[in-house]
């Protein structure tokens, strides 16, 4: 069987991650619309529409990951891995949401995450396994993700610049944690 040449995984991700920023949703009709082909034609690569999900979410956690070991090569601080992170996140609203949502859960998905964890690992020179960097991550991940997803869904209503706060809410957490 003869296959279209001109759609990749690469180009299926790129057709997906616009659709899921500019469109509002992402499904395999609207991502087949942007790449000129029949929604068939996508099948080779991604099978359903959870795989595509599951796939674009793990390219999601790449990238953040690439964005924080940037600002940890800039300044090797838990406040510039965290500013890093929200700033991705305030950027790709619906790809940060997407790579939460339990229906993207995939294997590929999780050694993303964890290759995500990377920077946090180098900051406190710790493993992934070890009980203190557990600890650490989970405190700092209640925070920053909170933080943001409060954000995103507006419940910080009396307006104003959310650095501030953000900045601060780190800092206090950074000064407050034994750093392992």
């Amino acid at each position: 069987m003869a296959y279209p040449k001109k759609i990749t995984e690469t180009s299926i991700l790129a057709a997906a991650r616009l659709s899921l920023e500019h469109d509002g949703g992402l499904s395999l009709k609207g991502v087949a619309r942007r790449l000129r082909v029949k929604p068939p034609s996508l099948y080779r690569y991604y099978p359903s529409i959870i795989v595509l999900r599951g796939a674009l979410a793990a390219e999601g956690f790449r990238q953040i990951g690439g964005v924080m070991r940037a600002a940890l090569a800039r300044e090797a601080t838990l406040e510039s891995l965290a500013l890093s992170f929200r700033r991705f996140a305030v950027a790709h609203p619906r790809l940060y949401h997407l790579m939460h949502a339990p229906v993207t859960e995939t294997g590929q998905n999780r050694a993303a995450r964890e290759e995500a964890l990377l920077p946090l690992l180098d900051l406190t020179g710790l493993s992934l396994d070890n009980p203190e960097f557990i600890r650490f991550q989970r405190i700092v991940w209640a925070f920053v993700h909170g933080f943001i997803a409060l954000e995103q869904s507006g419940h910080f209503v009396a307006g104003g610049n959310l650095d501030i706060p953000f900045r601060a809410g780190i800092r206090t957490l950074a000064a407050s944690l034994k750093r392992p």
